[in-house]
């Protein structure tokens, strides 16, 4: 063939690899990627509106009624400080789910867990960033309403998250992660937030 003249086989492919740079095996995985981020927002979507919603919301209201009763210990500033806690907390839950979804590419429910390990965010504050902000609140809702059902509730839900963490997640989260987990342990406490961020991975 004189050079400088193509087939039209050979026109073809050098058309298609302009239109289309990745390899077979790159434009695959990337489909798979696109594919798993997705679902892992719609999933954390869903499991938002079936875990915390109904931990942190339905359970609340079929306790109190959301009725306003008398401020406990007679300190109206507890609704202020109640309210506090109920915004700190659905912010905190927004927040920790987006980063699962999009950084983790996963959720929080176990049958879709995250490819890698959320560690940005509030989680530079505390481990279990979800269960603080869902026992918050709830804290905040018996704050407002004056319902002392509600802060025992609360207490409880406290109790079945550590044990879950304790019994379930913390091993779990070892055996998938390793020693980027224990780092993670050795410097972000479980349930008492730090006053600075753990400098040892720079949020993003």
């Amino acid at each position: 063939m004189p050079v400088g003249h193509m087939s039209a086989s050979d026109t073809a492919n050098r058309i298609s690899k302009i239109a289309s740079p990745l390899a077979p095996g790159q434009e695959t995985c990337l489909h798979e990627c696109v594919i798993r981020r997705i679902l892992a927002i719609v999933g954390s979507a869903i499991f938002l509106v079936l875990a915390p919603g109904f931990v942190a919301g339905m359970v609340p209201w079929w306790i109190s009624h959301w009725r306003v009763e008398a401020a406990l210990l007679g300190l109206p500033t507890l609704r202020f400080l109640g309210g506090v806690l109920l915004a700190l907390g659905a912010v905190g839950i927004l927040d920790s789910f987006g980063r699962f979804a999009i950084q983790g590419i996963g959720t929080p429910a176990p049958v879709f867990p995250t490819r890698h390990l959320v560690i940005t965010g509030l989680y530079r504050y505390v481990r279990n960033p979800i269960y603080v902000a869902v026992v918050s609140t709830i804290l905040g809702q018996g704050l407002i309403f004056g319902n002392v059902r509600l802060l025992e509730y609360g207490g409880l839900v406290w109790l079945f998250f550590h044990l879950s963490v304790l019994i379930y997640e913390e091993p779990t989260l070892t055996a998938s992660f390793g020693s980027e987990y224990a780092a993670f342990c050795a410097g972000v406490p479980r349930w008492i937030p730090r006053l600075a961020p753990w400098a040892a991975h720079p949020d993003v």
